[in-house]
């Protein structure tokens, strides 16, 4: 089949959606700039169809997709290093402390610090 020059050739993806979503996050986690706009564009789509494929993929929006990765990186770090809190919220990509606090409080019932002691 001889293949004109305006047709377009479809090429699966070698994985899944989801998980290229999930491990363009994790490469650009410790990155504080990286939000919504930067994975659209680093999964080569538009933000509105970014957040169509994502919550049809994985159930949230790209938003709170990255920010529960980051809560989970966080956790994952406070229970096995021997890091403080503060490096281990800029180690995330976080750059608020405070609102940090807040979010990791409202996700696992108690501040960061306590979870470290845990």
């Amino acid at each position: 089949m001889v293949k004109q020059p305006n047709q377009r050739t479809m090429h699966p993806l070698p994985v899944p959606f989801a998980q290229l979503v999930r491990h363009t996050i994790e490469a650009r986690l410790d990155d504080e700039s990286f939000g919504v706009h930067a994975l659209a564009a680093a999964v080569s789509l538009s933000r509105v169809q970014l957040h169509r494929r994502v919550r049809q993929a994985c159930g949230v929006s790209p938003g709170a997709l990255i920010r529960e990765r980051r809560l989970d990186r966080a956790a994952q770090l406070l229970r096995q290093e021997d890091a403080s809190v503060t490096e281990t919220v800029y180690a995330v990509g976080w750059n608020n402390l405070s609102h940090f606090a807040k979010v990791f409080r409202r996700r696992y019932g108690m501040l960061p610090s306590a979870y470290a002691k845990q």
